[in-house]
């Protein structure tokens, strides 16, 4: 069922009255709009925000639509972990547990998974439907040198 309610820009507004993101801005291929970026105030210096842009490792995390705000006000966190404001983070259901080990990495369940490519973040991503669109909810971020590793792919296993 398509939706003509523009939930990007209702979350939007939202966010920015909560002063969590600074502007959206929509992001076009051929002036066709693809993809909408909600961009968060860094509360870094300038200098430091140049530093991690240029050499840190940008990469996407598919997630629900629900669980925007909550990683837009903390963060990225693994399942697990207990929030500022007391919620706790829940292994989804049908993912891998917070005890298994798979591939030697032992609690794999509790990693934050990553990847520099959109395209494999968005296996992962809720598809949502906005103003007769249809959206992936994807979070892009950047990963400190050297604290990447990479892993034979989950998707289709």
């Amino acid at each position: 069922m398509e939706s003509d309610q523009d939930r990007i820009m209702n979350l939007y507004q939202y966010l920015f009255n909560k002063n969590y993101v600074v502007k959206i801005i929509p992001i076009k291929k051929k002036d066709v709009v693809i993809a909408q970026k909600l961009l968060c105030p860094s509360g870094l210096s300038q200098q430091k925000f140049i530093q991690i842009s240029q050499n840190w490792t940008p990469a996407w995390h598919g997630t629900k639509f629900q669980n925007l705000e909550s990683i837009i006000k903390y963060g990225l966190h693994p399942s697990g972990s207990k929030l500022p404001d007391g919620v706790k983070i829940n292994i989804n259901e049908g993912h891998i547990p917070l005890d298994y080990e798979l591939s030697g990495i032992k609690q794999w369940g509790k990693a934050v998974f990553v990847s520099p490519s959109l395209f494999y973040a968005s296996n992962y991503a809720e598809r949502i439907n906005s103003c007769l669109k249809r959206w992936c909810v994807l979070v892009e971020t950047r990963v400190r040198p050297n604290s990447f590793t990479m892993h034979p792919s989950t998707v289709l296993q």
